[in-house]
């Protein structure tokens, strides 16, 4: 693990965050900083313990508007300005496939160090590391991360399924409504309270614009206070990270209510703020951003993780709130979750970018499979979650259609594995499902959560368990399994190796998951066709489950 102990987290450190690693290759990574002053910062790499000759550095000064590259070709040392209060990227380039990378840091009398592994492509095992709902209030509390901290160093990649950190506090919890928690004044929490008490003052009017700034560091402070415990901190130095949102990094059910939708309202503009923090600290770690105040940049994205492992990562809360007007209402029918443009996206990505993959990683930050909409219409009114999930009835074509896509690209070819990963629901366990069409099982695997608790309602399932999972659902017609839950906070690994050659699978990629909580591990391995019984039977078009 990377040692934290004698970096300064005191309000006069050089640093504000970081270092944190992102996007990793085999000759390349991503790396983000933030300095409390406009300083230098003084570079250097190491690959194996030994000086990283040849390597580059592209620094990029993240002015709020604007980025510029500046390329610094020395052999193991090299520096970088740094604008105050301003997350930069850093890229390092010339690496060598297959080493362990360590970077040393130097602003001011203060080093931090980071480290991780390049792929080496010719490598067939890799070990995903999958991450969800990490709540500054209750993370410390819970005390998952340092464990998480030890196990970093040995993943390939770190997947942030969402709600990274909380813009807004649980309405539900403890008593409290929206009102009471909209007027909180601590830094670290209730930024969608805070702003809105900015944006709503009688004097303003509708004049927001000038007040984007002020908004846009309420969130930035609850980045640095969040991604600032020693054990995050430490997690995030050691492994390649790689985030998409959910609804908690701007408010609880983002893009689920009517004013999240219309440009016009106080509402509108402060999602606006809040994605623009959201792509300095998360979107740099994943890809080059030009504008960091482009707001049209689409959240969602694939890329091939390893050579023969593609990845998506959804956006189930933006395409449809604050980049909806990015289509025409005729070409949102049927397709209200993910957005007409996703849905393409994602096709092209499965039918194309992925067509000699051996394996996909689909990232759905809500879970695909969960409890039926049957079910869902009767514990909505103790969790309003579930109207901005799968289980809503009106994305069942939708869901149906996302799982149709995924079991056609595993059937096309028996050396093919999809795993679908989603966080959210604050319980871990894993899923199988079929088609009633037939067809390879498809797996999801839910790690939830790293730093917070199951919701009352949640833990309601626990104690009925299968019979509202399996209330009937003439929506969708599918056979699903679910199985081994786990009702406490955790983190989980998919391992990915080659193919065993036994059985009826045998050529497709072996997928073992693992959920980690404080005192327990789960580990369920991934099946693709049905045995001994344990499929839910299709009867009459319903979707029924069982549980184990």
């Amino acid at each position: 693990m990377v040692d934290v102990s004698t970096w300064n987290f005191s309000p006069d450190s050089a640093f504000l965050v970081g270092p944190i690693v992102g996007r990793v290759t085999a000759n390349t990574a991503r790396m983000m900083v933030e300095a409390s002053a406009n300083s230098t910062a003084s570079i250097s790499v190491m690959s194996d313990g030994k000086s990283a000759g040849g390597a580059a550095v592209t620094g990029v000064t993240a002015d709020a508007a604007s980025t510029e590259d500046v390329n610094v070709a020395v052999a193991s040392s090299m520096e970088v300005q740094l604008t105050a209060k301003k997350p930069a990227a850093i890229e390092l380039t010339g690496l060598q496939p297959g080493k362990r990378v360590t970077v040393n840091i130097k602003i001011g009398a203060e080093t931090r160090t980071a480290s991780f592994t390049t792929p080496d492509p010719a490598r067939r095992d890799w070990h995903v590391g999958l991450v969800s709902c990490n709540k500054i209030s209750t993370m410390k509390e819970i005390g998952l991360w340092e464990k998480l901290a030890k196990a970093a160093p040995s993943m390939d990649v770190m997947l942030h399924m969402g709600d990274q950190v909380y813009g807004d506090e649980d309405f539900h919890r403890g008593g409290k409504n929206e009102a009471e928690i909209d007027t909180k004044q601590e830094a670290r929490e209730g930024c969608w309270g805070r702003c809105k008490e900015i944006v709503t003052a009688p004097d303003v009017g509708t004049n927001w614009e000038p007040l984007r700034e002020q908004c846009r560091e309420i969130y930035a402070n609850l980045y640095r206070a969040t991604w600032s415990h020693p054990p995050t901190a430490s997690a995030l130095a050691a492994v390649s990270n790689l985030m998409v949102l959910d609804d908690h990094e701007i408010v609880d059910d983002t893009g689920d209510v009517p004013e999240h939708l219309d440009s016009t309202t106080w509402q509108f503009f402060v999602m606006g703020c809040a994605y623009q923090a959201y792509l300095a600290y998360q979107g740099q770690l994943n890809f080059p951003i030009k504008d960091l105040e482009d707001m049209e940049q689409k959240v969602y994205y694939h890329t091939h993780l390893f050579p023969n492992v593609g990845l998506v990562m959804c956006d189930v809360r933006l395409q449809r709130s604050l980049h909806r007007h990015q289509q025409s209402g005729a070409e949102w029918t049927d397709h209200e979750y993910l957005g007409p443009r996703q849905f393409v996206d994602l096709k092209a990505a499965m039918e194309d970018d992925f067509k000699d993959c051996t394996s996909v990683i689909v990232v759905s930050p809500t879970p695909l499979l969960f409890v039926s909409s049957a079910a869902a219409s009767l514990i909505v009114h103790a969790s309003d979650d579930i109207i901005g999930s799968w289980s809503n009835k009106k994305f069942k074509h939708e869901q149906k259609e996302f799982l149709t896509l995924m079991t056609n690209w595993q059937a096309a070819d028996p050396k093919r594995a999809v795993c679908i990963a989603a966080g959210d629901i604050h319980i871990g366990g894993f899923a199988d499902v079929q088609l009633e069409s037939g067809g390879p099982i498809l797996n999801q695997l839910v790690a939830s959560a790293v730093g917070n608790l199951p919701e009352a309602s949640v833990g309601t399932l626990n104690l009925v368990g299968a019979p509202v999972l399996a209330l009937a659902d003439a929506h969708v017609s599918m056979r699903v399994h679910h199985n081994s839950w786990v009702f406490e906070p955790n983190y989980g690994i998919l391992h990915i190796s080659p193919p065993s050659g036994d059985g009826p699978d045998g050529e497709r990629p072996r997928m073992v998951g693992e959920l980690y909580s404080k005192e327990k591990t789960v580990t369920h391995e991934f099946q693709y066709s049905i045995s001994g019984g344990k499929m839910g039977e299709v009867m009459h078009g319903c979707k029924c489950c069982t549980i184990s």
